[in-house]
Parts: structure tokens; C-alpha cells; sequence
């Protein structure tokens, strides 16, 4: 093997370890929906428990987000993922220790949530300076799928043993996974800010600043606000669209994975042309819009079109965004992604708890209008806000000269 094929290589698999990590922080989260039912068995645990459990680790994680982003500044990566891990792991045995209540879990799981604001801006601080500049696309396509692979671990083997071994043995065994990952990171003692890969041969773009992001992170918030509900309610709502309750999930599930393809079919378009992604973002976040409108018709034809265009292109704008807002930042990744979460995990969090205030007091189709809304206001949000930030520094593939 090569020099230069080793160290793709090399940086293949840290890359691979940041984002499997990323998950393990995210996987305690989803681990209380999927081990509701047995721990219902230890301590009362009823569905609005399990939402304020879950909204309380987003929230924690959407508030540490950007401190934490800027002391990442100052550290390495790899120190951040190494922490990260270790905390997640710690946060498992927590929850296992102290949840003989909903609101001991609720405490815990917070504390958990301070895990993946560390973790999301080292994965990015990884891909920055361990991919070449013409496939970070696809790489940030891929971590971006670090929510879906959780969500999956745990509605699959989380579930399982929670009904073998019981749910404090599940949580252990997610904390160990995490562990073990922990043990996989490498990486240098050099400070995030300048692990860049200087190959690249891009200039110094200055440090990330709140300001002219400000415009980009409301774009994010509006359109994982309406994400984040339609993830939640998709199926809930579906007999009020005319499709049943099975039929929609298992047409969640398929939009799911449809989202992580298009996402990365997009990627490898932007990797090889060398293009700018917030149009591509602007016109997928459109979409969106498309489809929320169409799942407010009553109509089982309206409501499937509108699922299919709100899970593909309405959920796969979130990488590319992350790419062109990182490719614009070089030298100051930690900060710009701590600038971003911000808006992406808030929207997370009132997403599905403004929409269900909505649909309540009014009615499904009145909420999806509303979602729609939304949506338009990100797409403005995105395309008003690349012209505030620096220009877009991508590379063709196989062209000599980086633009």
C-alpha cells in the first residue's frame, strides 16, 4: 500500500470511529423509548414522561452546544471524541444507577445530553482535516446518519435485550459499546481549530462568527423544527390523511432510508462537480414545503406524496448544510458547527412539541400548514444567508486546482 493510500485509509477509519462514536452518545436517548415498556415494569413511565425525558437531553444539548464548540477550539479533536465517549459511557451506568423515578431518569438523561453537543462538532473538526477537500460531502452525508443508526441500534438490539436482560443491562451494554469506541479514536494533541488538512491548499478564512451565521442557524432551526415533527407525528397522523396507522410506518421507515440515500447520492453530485450546496439546500428544504402542504390535504394519495417529499428531500438538506457552512470555515470548524447545532438541536426540541399544541388545539392539516411555513422561512433563511457568509471553496474531482 502507499503512502497516500494509507493514510486515506487511516483517515477512512477515524472518520468511521467519530461517527459510530456520535451515535453512542445519542443512543442513551432513544434507548428510553425503546426500553419503555420494561422500565414502566421498575417506575411509573407514561408517554409524556418519556417525551419530557427525551425534549430534556435535546434541550441540554442545544443550550452546551456552542460553549462547548468554542472550547473545542482549543483542544483536539480526538481529546473531545475520547471525553465525549467516556461521558456517554459514564451517563449509561448514571442512568442505571439513580432512574427509580421518571424524574431521576429525566435529571440523567440532561446530564446525557451534554455528550453529543461535544461529540458533533469533533466529528466535524474530523472530517475537515482527515478527508480530501472532493469527498466531504459525502463524509459529512454519512455522519449525518449518526441519529438514523442510533434510532435503528436502538429499536432493534436496544429493544431486544431490554426484554432479555432487562433495561439497566441494555443501558450498561451501550455504555461499554461506547467504551470500546472510545479506545478506537485516534488522533494528535494538536488543537481542532488547526487540524484542517493543509493539502487542501485553502486560505485562512478567519474566525466563525455569530453574526453572519445568525441568518443560517434560524434556517436550520425552521427547517429541523418541522422535521422533528413530522418525525414524531407522521404516523400519529396518518388515519387523519386517510392512511392507516401501519401502512405510514412502514412508509416512515422506507422514507427514512430514502433519506439517507438521497443524501448521499447529492453528496457524491457535490463532491464531483465542486458546487456550492446551499442551492441544492434551498430547493430540498422547498420541497419540503411541497410535501407538508400535501400532507394538510385530506387525501390518501396527498398524504403518501407528502410523506415521501418531507422523509427524502425535506430531511437530506441537513448534511450539505453542515458541508457548506464547515468548507467556508476551515480553520474555525469547532465554532461554525457549535453555531449550527444550536439552531439544529433547539428545532429538535419544540418541533414536535409545538406541533402537537397545534394539531390540538386546531387540527392535523392546520399544524402541516404551519410546518410548511416553516420550511419556506428556512429555504429564505439558507439562501439569504450563504450571501453573508465567505464565498464556497469546493474542487471538481480530478481537477488540479482547487476553486
Amino acid at each position: 500500500m502507499t503512502p497516500a493510500a494509507a493514510d486515506t485509509a487511516t483517515g477512512a477509519a477515524q472518520v468511521a470511529v467519530a461517527v459510530l462514536l456520535n451515535a453512542a452518545c445519542i443512543l442513551p436517548s432513544f434507548m428510553v423509548a425503546a426500553a419503555a415498556g420494561e422500565m414502566g415494569r421498575d417506575f411509573p413511565l407514561g408517554p409524556v414522561a418519556i417525551g419530557i425525558a427525551f425534549s430534556a437531553y435535546w434541550l441540554v444539548a442545544s443550550v452546551s452546544a456552542f460553549p462547548l464548540a468554542s472550547l473545542l477550539r482549543h483542544r483536539s479533536a480526538a481529546a473531545a471524541l475520547r471525553v465525549a465517549g467516556t461521558a456517554a459511557a459514564a451517563g449509561s451506568v448514571l442512568v442505571v444507577l439513580v432512574s427509580h423515578s421518571a424524574l431521576a431518569l429525566c435529571l440523567a438523561l440532561a446530564l446525557v445530553g451534554l455528550t453529543p453537543a461535544l461529540a458533533t462538532p469533533a466529528v466535524n473538526v474530523v472530517i475537515m482535516g482527515r478527508v480530501p477537500i472532493r469527498r466531504r460531502a459525502f463524509a459529512f452525508a454519512v455522519a449525518s446518519a449518526s441519529p438514523v443508526t442510533a434510532l435503528a441500534v436502538a429499536g432493534s438490539a436496544g429493544h431486544a435485550l431490554a426484554v432479555e436482560l432487562g433495561w439497566r443491562t441494555a443501558y450498561l451494554l451501550a455504555g461499554a459499546a461506547a467504551l470500546v469506541l472510545v479506545a478506537c479514536v485516534r488522533g494528535t494533541g494538536r488543537r481542532a481549530r488547526t487540524e484542517v488538512d493543509r493539502t487542501d491548499r485553502v486560505p485562512p478564512r478567519g474566525r466563525a462568527r455569530l453574526g453572519p451565521l445568525a441568518v443560517m442557524m434560524t434556517g436550520v432551526l425552521g427547517g429541523n423544527l418541522a422535521v422533528g415533527a413530522a418525525t414524531a407525528f407522521l404516523v400519529v397522523a396518518a388515519p387523519a390523511g386517510g392512511v392507516d396507522v401501519a401502512t405510514a410506518a412502514v412508509g416512515v421507515s422506507a422514507g427514512a432510508a430514502g433519506s439517507v440515500l438521497f443524501r448521499i447520492l447529492l453528496a457524491v453530485l457535490v463532491d464531483r462537480r465542486g458546487i456550492d450546496p446551499f442551492p441544492l439546500c434551498g430547493a430540498m428544504l422547498t420541497l419540503g414545503a411541497v410535501g407538508f402542504v400535501l400532507l394538510a390535504v385530506p387525501a390518501p394519495w396527498s398524504f403518501v406524496t407528502g410523506l415521501v417529499l418531507v422523509l427524502v428531500p425535506g430531511w437530506s438538506w441537513v448534511s450539505l448544510l453542515v458541508h457548506g457552512v464547515m468548507s467556508r470555515y476551515p480553520d474555525d470548524v469547532a465554532q461554525a458547527s457549535g453555531v449550527v447545532q444550536i439552531g439544529y438541536f433547539i428545532g429538535g426540541v419544540i418541533g414536535p412539541v409545538a406541533f402537537g399544541a397545534l394539531a390540538g388545539a386546531t387540527s392535523f392539516g392546520a399544524a402541516w400548514s404551519v410546518m410548511a411555513a416553516a420550511h419556506l422561512v428556512a429555504a429564505t433563511s439558507v439562501l439569504v444567508g450563504a450571501r453573508r457568509l465567505p464565498a464556497f471553496r469546493g474542487a471538481r474531482v480530478g481537477d488540479a486546482v482547487m476553486r
